[in-house]
């Protein structure tokens, strides 16, 4: 969560000093204000750490204006390699076929908190959270039985995939 923090904090004090458009990334997390151009929004590829899981090629970008993205992932298929996501009831590494979250949020803090929380708890928690929370989006990448990789955006994240690629929009408000 400290990344996610620090991304808004650094972003706020750049829009004191009036700077209007702007994407700050620290990692996995980054947070976005106005557009790069007239037309267009900022676009990040996400990088889950799971391409040896899911497939080598596949590429994700998504798209941000005015908005906040954390991605927080399993490093591979082993448990006990699961990085630092740790499940506090058990003091050992998240058991779940959750493998990765990205995770849009109006900051950086709540979407890195949300994305650290999904992947401790795993899909059904994850799936149950987005749908009581209407201001968060998110990507989840998990398992099936057969342990063949599903994807899964949230209503209001719009997925888009062809071949090796899937672009994420968000839906846009005015702020």
């Amino acid at each position: 969560i400290p990344k996610g923090y620090a991304a808004d904090q650094i972003a706020d004090l750049l829009r004191t000093y009036g700077i209007e458009h702007m994407w700050i990334a620290l990692g996995s997390e980054a947070v976005t204000y106005g557009k790069p151009s007239k037309n267009n929004a900022w676009q990040m590829a996400i990088h889950p750490h799971v391409a040896s899981l899911v497939d080598a090629e596949l590429q994700i970008t998504i798209e941000l204006v005015n908005k906040a993205v954390a991605v927080s992932s399993k490093k591979g298929k082993n448990p006990s390699n699961s990085g630092c996501i740790i499940d506090p009831s058990t003091g050992c590494p998240a058991q779940h076929t959750l493998l990765a979250a990205v995770v849009v949020s109006q900051d950086c803090g709540t979407a890195d908190a949300y994305a650290t929380a999904m992947m401790v708890r795993g899909l059904a928690f994850s799936q149950e959270l987005l749908a009581q929370q209407e201001d968060l989006a998110a990507f989840l990448i998990y398992e099936d039985d057969h342990g063949a990789p599903v994807f899964y955006a949230s209503p209001s994240l719009h997925m888009r995939q062809s071949n090796h690629t899937i672009t994420l929009q968000t839906a846009q408000k005015s702020s």
